[in-house]
């Protein structure tokens, strides 16, 4: 109906005018690749500027949530993007809760978690774990840079989280194309190319085999 519709706009507009900072009031943040640049300094802020913010969890490469949290602390807290926060307001945070570490990987089916706990109740995922190595192999880039996103949103709808994802891509990702290239939902760009990832993921892998079996030949393994 028209009145509908224009209740549905007025909704819009309100939420259009929020800012950062209304729109994550008591919000369950999920933050990817803290150990990470970028990530770690997402962190900061949100710590530093967002006291508003229900509870913060990051994820992080560990055998288990206890080893997720030492790495949280060793590696993360203890960088330089955190100077400005006390330490005593870090650990009040970690004591209350509203700071956590969970332990998983994006290249792993389920986050490579036992279940589904942490994962639920997300509202807004930060996702930053990436490579930006050149010299990584191919195969082991789409699996964490393409596929990886996509595993972690499997992950979130099985433990029946259905949140906003904000997806920090790498860089020089517009192809041969110049000028102002807008981001649009894949299949929607009229320059996107046709791509199979299921086929260049197997055609990275056995091109990395080959290469593999090849540089272990007799005649490339003198040393100069």
């Amino acid at each position: 109906s028209v009145e509908a519709a224009v209740s549905c706009a007025h909704s819009v507009s309100q939420r259009s005018a929020q800012t950062i900072r209304e729109r994550l009031d008591g919000v369950t943040l999920l933050i990817t690749g803290a150990t990470g640049f970028v990530a770690k300094a997402v962190l900061a802020v949100c710590l530093r500027e967002l006291p508003e913010i229900g509870r913060l969890r990051v994820l992080l490469r560990a055998d288990d949530d206890d080893g997720a949290l030492a790495r949280l602390r060793d590696e993360v807290l203890s960088s330089r993007a955190f100077e400005e926060i006390s330490p005593a307001d870090l650990a009040l945070a970690l004591e209350a809760g509203r700071l956590s570490a969970l332990a998983g990987d994006v290249t792993s089916e389920g986050l490579g978690r036992p279940g589904p706990e942490g994962l639920d109740g997300v509202d807004v995922v930060i996702h930053c774990a990436a490579s930006v190595s050149f010299e990584q192999p191919l195969d082991e880039m789409l699996e964490l840079n393409v596929l990886g996103p996509i595993t972690l949103v499997r992950a979130l709808r099985e433990a029946s989280s259905r949140p906003h994802v904000v997806h920090v891509s790498t860089a020089y990702a517009a192809g041969s194309r110049t000028g102002l290239v807008l981001e649009r939902p894949s299949g929607r760009s009229p320059a996107e190319p046709d791509v199979d990832l299921e086929a260049e993921l197997a055609a990275a892998r056995v091109w990395r085999a080959e290469l593999e079996a090849e540089s272990r030949l007799p005649e490339h393994q003198q040393r100069v």
